[in-house]
This record gives structure tokens, C-alpha cells and sequence, in this order.
């Protein structure tokens, strides 16, 4: 089943069993986003497992179809367990033009404990909604039901989700 927000979809996952070696990659890229101007993009994401010290889930920009890190931008990175949980990341990017794509990727550690996953994305125009302007990047808590969702600047408070199955 899906462990993300929404029961009736799937999950990005990155599977880090053999062959993958330590520093290998996958990577998803989204179609081009289409209009230039600042973009909220939200989604869930997961971290669990020994292996994840040096493993490493990012997002970047990209401008066209080929994936180069010396053209992409880092918008999000995460590594290190972050426990069996899900957590929200909302960020406001800046688009300078309609081919601007994201890239999701996902880097194994050092061994095959390095569950990745990334859930319900949504990219919408216009600035993210924080309660301060300050911060481009808030990692919140998963919302339970009829609790509201609370924002931190520090690091995210855990909110139990079941666990993905590969």
C-alpha cells in the first residue's frame, strides 16, 4: 500500500539492494513546469535505515532534459536516518524559464539499509504559505487527523506512517 498522504497512488522509491553500489544513483525528473516565476513544491519524503549516514536524497532544478550538477541547482538535500516515519518539505523556487524541470534524486550509502522514498508532489504557482517569509525550505510534521499541522524551523517532528514495502 502507499504510505504517503494519498492511499490510492503510488511512491517514488529507491531501491538500494544489489547490484546498486554505494554511491550509485536514480533519479526522476518532472516535466518542464512550464511558467516562469516563483513555485511552491511540496512533498513527503522518507529516510529510514543504517546506510543512510552516506546516503543522500536531493532535489534540484534543471534547465532542459539533460541532468548535469554543474547546471542543476540544489533546492533540497537530506541524508542520515531520519526514523520510520514521513515528513513535509515546502519550497519556495524560483522558475526562470518554461523548460525549468525537478529532479528527485536518490543516493545509496554505503550499504543496501537505505529506504528512500518521495510522495505526493505538488507544485503550485505562487509562494509557499509559511506562517514567516524568512525561510525557503520547512520541514513539517504529517498532519493527523483533526490536528493541525505545525511548522518548524528546526528539525521535524515525527509523525508515525506506515512503512514502504519495495
Amino acid at each position: 500500500g502507499n504510505p504517503g498522504s494519498n492511499q490510492r497512488d503510488g511512491y517514488l522509491y529507491v531501491e538500494t539492494s544489489d547490484p546498486m553500489a554505494p554511491g550509485d544513483s536514480a533519479r526522476f525528473l518532472t516535466a518542464p513546469l512550464a511558467t516562469p516565476g516563483l513555485v511552491c513544491v511540496r512533498f513527503y519524503y522518507y529516510l529510514y535505515g543504517a546506510s543512510l549516514a552516506t546516503a543522500r536524497l536531493s532535489v534540484y532544478t534543471l534547465e532542459g532534459d539533460v541532468f548535469d550538477t554543474a547546471q542543476a541547482a540544489t533546492i533540497f538535500s537530506q541524508s542520515g536516518d531520519q526514523g520510520e516515519v514521513w515528513y513535509r518539505a515546502e519550497l519556495d523556487v524560483p522558475v526562470s524559464n518554461a523548460n525549468t524541470r525537478l529532479v528527485f534524486e536518490g543516493v545509496k550509502g554505503t550499504g543496501y539499509q537505505s529506504d528512500m522514498a518521495v510522495d505526493d508532489l505538488a507544485v503550485t504557482s505562487g509562494p509557499c504559505q509559511f506562517p514567516s517569509s524568512t525561510a525557503s525550505v520547512r520541514p513539517t510534521s504529517v498532519p493527523l487527523p483533526s490536528t493541525p499541522t505545525t511548522t518548524t524551523t528546526s528539525a521535524p517532528t515525527p509523525t508515525p506512517r506506515p512503512t514502504p514495502q519495495p
